[in-house]
């Protein structure tokens, strides 16, 4: 179980270019899957998402970035319509006792190109495809495994 606000913060940002692809709600609990095959084949070749179960959120908001410069940003409060779009994950940042996850989304079906995701939340259990859960430095090695054969790779792919 992850817990501490340093730490939550850090979990969004290790999932840094993964993508929202999936939530659902239970009572005060989210949901959420999130694919970023990069940081999920360090784990297995098989693998492409990460499952977190986030305890007792609050004070879930998403404002958004509107498509037109001229345009008011919204403030849209609701998980189905917060996570209508798939949301890609830039970054986290600590914004008083919440995260801000800042998100971009490609689809031209919505105004916005993005917002900023902000919630309260007491903790998190990350897991694999395969159930296994993990820890917050645990998570961090998966990443810092990641990038650093991705520098001595040059960001080249993998032969197939």
């Amino acid at each position: 179980m992850i817990t501490g606000a340093d730490s939550l913060c850090s979990l969004f940002s290790i999932f840094h270019d993964g993508t929202i692809c999936h939530h659902f709600t239970v009572g005060s609990n989210l949901e959420l899957d999130i694919y970023i095959p990069y940081l999920a084949h360090e784990v297995a070749p098989e693998h492409d998402t990460f499952h977190v179960s986030l305890a007792n959120v609050r004070e879930l908001r998403f404002k958004t970035w509107p498509n037109d410069r001229a345009a008011e940003s919204n403030l849209i409060t609701s998980a189905a319509q917060i996570f209508a779009p798939e949301l890609d994950i830039l970054n986290c940042e600590l914004e008083n006792s919440a995260l801000k996850v800042v998100c971009t989304q490609t689809s031209s079906a919505w105004s916005y190109s993005g917002g900023e995701l902000v919630f309260e939340v007491d903790a998190a259990v990350v897991s694999d495809q395969a159930g296994k859960s993990y820890s917050i430095e645990e998570l961090r090695q998966l990443s810092a495994d990641y990038w650093n054969n991705w520098q001595k790779n040059a960001g080249k792919e993998p032969a197939a």
